[in-house]
């Protein structure tokens, strides 16, 4: 039989595996968010492993505490993803947050500030 510490270990090292793999990765691929679903998954496996487990202390104790600190950044974290990307991640989070960017008011090849943005030095001379 399996004991939940095994399964808790199990799931932890995919989510290191799958957290670090993630990170190094291109953002906005399919892959990248495949990797990432895994990561976030494992994480909700792990978090929710360690709140039953209660032999290091036999009681509610400051791994716990962590482990609900670290569920609630798992929770913002997709939150964040849904509302910035939507539930359907068709686009790159890139485009979806240029998507969502007010308009620049100093136009096109203009930074703020009144500072022109071209590709030739002379056209300010």
């Amino acid at each position: 039989m399996v004991s939940l510490g095994q399964v808790h270990l199990v799931l932890a090292l995919v989510a290191i595996v799958a957290g670090a793999g993630v990170v190094g990765m291109k953002k906005g691929t399919g892959l990248h968010r495949l990797v990432g679903f895994v990561y976030a998954l494992t994480m909700f496996g792990v978090l929710g492993s360690a709140m039953l487990i209660y032999n290091l202390t036999g009681d509610f104790g400051p791994f716990h505490v962590l482990a609900l600190v670290s569920l609630v950044t798992i929770i913002f974290g997709y939150v964040g993803y849904v509302l910035v990307v939507g539930p359907d991640a068709s686009v790159s989070s890139a485009e979806a947050r240029a998507a969502t960017m007010p308009a620049d008011p100093n136009g096109p090849g203009r930074r703020r500030y009144g500072l022109r943005i071209t590709p030739d030095i002379r056209a300010h001379a």
